[in-house]
């Protein structure tokens, strides 16, 4: 009976216990818009002190260790916070993960917050032969703030900080003096290892940390990251990447704000090295890094890799061998739009350096400056490609190839500049080998310097072909103050030589050792040496012109007979010229070097004898070195510059409105726009009644300004004759003019 009455007191207890379960969930659900009933809340947890300690709670003493326990444990975004001191790690044993022993695992959302990286310490000091942190899968969005996290040391992955697939933000931190071994896959992540999920720095140093393989001061296996203030510095990589590694097509780097990447040391990528993902630098800086072989600054690996630069800059970095600033690899790619890559060092390569097939790098804007190399100043191409069409390569020195050395490779110059570089052989560019091309299309090879040869451009083998390009104003010290071609193939079409000088030599212009150059549509005038042939000295080989200028050039413009294939013009005669359509002898009335439609020109002035005097050649180009029609008038004109003809849009006419037959008539006309280009022919059309000759004048107008057309007016069968037209080209001005007998 006992029994039964006890039983029967249980079921009536749980029943009530149930209905207030029940209840209580009802009541809860209602205030948080649902039927569940929680099963706990965030919670705040305050570290008392700063021994390590795991005794399963967090209460008036209370671990840090001990409170990412608890944290762990309740499944919420909870916080932590920490005071001033050092809280040590002691507690050995690795292998488990969830914070028990060893490295403090998170397992959920959580906020660390100390009082600042030089107050709050939380310190591995080696003495659990394990990393600081490992914030593990599904634990979401964990930001740590004003702390220092130092000391790991494991053989695995992130000395400081692993991080597998979650959200991770560090703001006012720094990751400091944590060490990763091992080698293959391992040894990776000196300071921060991040495989999927993210990483966001802000105001933080990751300082002094080491890798035995890659990424000493931050490794991205997998997913993204984002360094927008602070430092990554003085880290290092026995392998590539001293301060970032980035490996996978999945992984990507991007650098902006007040941000630096300095003094990280690596055998390659000393700044940032990107084997198959992407970096991408906004702002801030990649500065004065190191690496035994390449990529001092930046190494782009292998094919797929990106880096992209549009602002901040890559300043100070050596290479031990190749690419200084940035070093580009098999089918990898870099593009510079904006910011600088200036003062870095490396025996080839100084500022970039394009390395085997398919390897791309692209300038559309930025300034490549004050790089110092062997080879390649600016650009060195080995095998691959570069493409500039905007910005400078400017100020950088080399032995060969002070402003963009191309060895085998192909380089694009179709806009931007190369100009202030200095070199012992093509002050601005260097040609190598008899597979090397480079092709200039509307750039400025500007202002360089050779100490021995080639102060614009020296080619040893390999072609070079220029359109629309300038070659002007450089200096050698020896021979061809503008270009020198010893045993290549040079095209120049459209193209200006100009101002260029040969101060102890010959080819103030272009000096031709043993190779071929042919010259269409080029003007080279105002060059100077010290030897014959001011404009074109040829030692040897071939120099083939066809509808080129070559005048105003000092000590001779050539010092000896050229091949020429007619249409050509000099001032005097000492270049050969006797083929059909050439001038000798003739001053081609060049203007003075001006800025039109992007480029540098001399323009042809009014009466030249160069204006319409050239062969057109449409098969070569239809164009002039600024993109203005060839031809514009009868003819193709001679030179770089093609005469446009504006025709007027209107005219003003002032006259008599009435007259008489037999009398002359005298009327002013004025093109509009009055600076239109000459010459303009005025028809009075139609005829007079009758048919008179004397009553349709015709003027050639050579200069702008206001003519007079003078019209006697006859008349045999007599009578009025009625309105005339003005005819200017193909527009009309009708003048009604009155005639009587």
């Amino acid at each position: 009976m006992q029994i039964k009455n006890s039983l029967i007191a249980f079921v009536l207890g749980l029943g009530l216990t149930l209905a207030l379960v029940l209840a209580l969930s009802t009541v809860e659900g209602s205030l948080l818009g649902g039927g569940r009933l929680p099963v706990a809340r965030a919670a705040s947890f305050t570290v008392t002190k700063k021994s390590d300690g795991n005794d399963g709670a967090c209460d008036a003493d209370c671990s840090l260790r001990e409170a990412i326990v608890v944290a762990n444990s309740n499944g919420e975004a909870d916080i932590i916070t920490l005071g001033l001191g050092r809280f040590g790690l002691t507690i050995t044993g690795t292998g488990e993960n969830a914070a028990a022993t060893g490295d403090l695992d998170v397992t959920g959302p959580l906020t660390i917050t100390g009082r600042g990286p030089g107050q709050t310490i939380i310190d591995a000091s080696g003495v659990i032969s394990d990393r600081v942190f490992d914030i593990r899968p599904g634990a979401g969005t964990v930001v740590i703030s004003g702390v220092t996290i130092m000391n790991g040391n494991v053989t695995g992955l992130g000395g400081g900080i692993y991080n597998y697939n979650a959200d991770l933000t560090l703001v006012n931190v720094e990751v400091r003096n944590n060490v990763v071994t091992g080698t293959s896959s391992h040894g990776r992540g000196g300071g921060i290892y991040i495989d999927q999920g993210s990483l966001s720095l802000d105001g933080v140093q990751i300082v002094s940390n080491t890798a035995n393989t890659f990424g000493g001061g931050v490794y991205f296996n997998q997913g993204s990251g984002t360094l927008s203030g602070g430092q990554i510095i003085s880290n290092t990589a026995g392998g590539p990447g001293g301060g970032v590694a980035v490996l996978k097509a999945a992984a990507a780097f991007t650098q902006t704000g007040d941000s630096m990447v300095a003094y990280n040391a690596a055998s390659s990528g000393g700044g940032v090295y990107i084997y198959q993902g992407s970096a991408t630098l906004l702002e801030g800086q990649i500065f004065s890094n190191t690496t035994r072989l390449y990529g001092g600054g930046v190494d782009v690996y292998q094919a797929g890799a990106s880096f992209a630069m549009s602002g901040g800059q890559i300043i100070s970095n050596t290479a031990g061998d190749r690419g200084g600033g940035v070093f580009i690899y098999l089918g990898s790619s870099a593009a510079l739009s904006g910011g600088r890559i200036a003062g870095n060092t490396a025996p080839d390569g100084g500022g970039v350096y394009v390395s085997s097939s398919g390897a791309v790098f692209t300038q559309t804007g930025g300034v490549l400056t004050h790089n110092t190399a062997d080879d390649g100043g600016g650009v060195y191409v080995a095998t691959g490609s570069a493409t500039l069409s905007g910005g400078q390569v400017t100020g950088n020195t080399a032995t060969r190839g002070g402003g963009v050395y191309v060895r085998a490779g192909s380089a694009t110059l179709n806009g931007g500049q190369i100009t202030g570089n200095t070199a012992t052989f093509g002050g601005g560019v260097y040609v190598s080998q008899s597979d090397a091309t480079l092709g200039l299309s509307g750039s400025q090879i500007l202002g360089n310097t050779a100490d021995d040869d080639g102060g614009g451009l020296y080619i040893v083998s390999g072609g070079a072909t220029l359109r629309g390009g300038q070659v002007i104003s450089n200096t050698a010290a020896s021979d061809g103050g503008g270009m020198y071609n010893n045993n290549g193939t040079l095209t120049l079409v459209n193209t200006t030589l100009s101002g260029n000088r040969a101060t102890a030599g010959g080819g103030g212009g272009l000096w031709n050792n043993n190779g071929t150059s042919v010259l269409t549509y080029t003007t080279v005038a105002s060059n100077t040496a010290s030897t014959a042939g001011g404009g074109i000295h040829r030692a040897g080989g071939m120099v083939l012109l066809q509808d080129s200028i070559v005048a105003y050039n000092s000590a001779d413009n050539c010092n000896t007979a050229l091949t020429s294939n007619g249409h050509n013009l000099e001032d005097a005669n000492t270049c050969g010229f006797s083929a059909t359509g050439d001038w000798q002898n003739a001053d081609p009335l060049l203007g003075p070097l001006t800025g039109s439609g992007g480029t540098l020109v001399h323009p042809l002035l009014d009466g030249s004898p160069a204006i319409d005097e050239g062969l057109c050649l449409p098969g070569v180009t239809t164009v002039d070195q600024r993109g203005v029609t060839r031809p514009q008038g009868d003819g193709c004109d001679i030179g770089a510059y093609e005469v446009a003809l504006v025709a007027p849009t209107g005219v003003i006419v002032d006259g008599p409105t009435d007259g008489v037959v037999g009398e002359s008539y005298t009327f002013e006309a004025t093109p509009s726009p009055p600076t239109a280009t000459p010459p303009f022919t005025y028809t009075w059309s139609p005829m007079p009644d009758g048919g008179q000759s004397t009553d349709v004048a015709t003027y050639s107008w050579t200069t702008p300004g206001t003519k007079t057309i003078t019209v006697t007016v006859e008349n045999a069968a007599g009578g009025a004759i009625g309105t005339r037209d003005i005819v200017i080209a193909d527009y009309k001005v009708y003048l009604p003019l009155v005639l009587k007998n």
